[in-house]
């Protein structure tokens, strides 16, 4: 079983709260304990990078708000990594490399549970960490 990273920031309110409320759904769930780890980092996400985090975890799931210039409520999906420049954190040109089994999961649990009047999608890329 792969062990999976759930990292928030605790300058990020609704990142906490999503990890917040993963960590009692989690504590129902005896066989994916074991299997899960914690983080809550006291700097923002998008500024982390590979040293600061643990290398113990086989993939890593970034809890954070969402933030557009169009706001709206919309709960996303998307890899961490820059295409160009990198205004966001992380290195310019630099894209990590994505779990797209468990994003294509995750999205399809999100689309079955959103609350009524949020949108699901997939996020497009443009913001760091990057070394990971």
């Amino acid at each position: 079983m792969q062990t999976t990273l759930l990292i928030s920031s605790r300058k990020d309110p609704a990142g906490s709260l999503i990890h917040e409320e993963l960590c009692k759904l989690l504590e129902k769930d005896d066989f994916a304990t074991p299997f899960i780890r914690h983080l809550h980092a006291s700097e923002r996400l998008i500024y982390l990078d590979g040293p600061s985090l643990p290398n113990d975890a086989d993939r890593i799931i970034f809890l954070s708000r969402h933030a557009s210039e169009r706001p709206r409520p919309v709960l996303t999906v998307h890899v961490t990594g820059n295409f160009g420049t990198a205004d966001y954190g992380g290195e310019p040109g630099t894209l990590t490399a994505a779990a797209t089994n468990l994003m294509h999961a995750l999205l399809n649990r999100l689309f079955i549970h959103a609350p009524e009047g949020y949108e699901v999608m997939y996020e497009a890329t443009h913001h760091g960490p990057t070394s990971l």
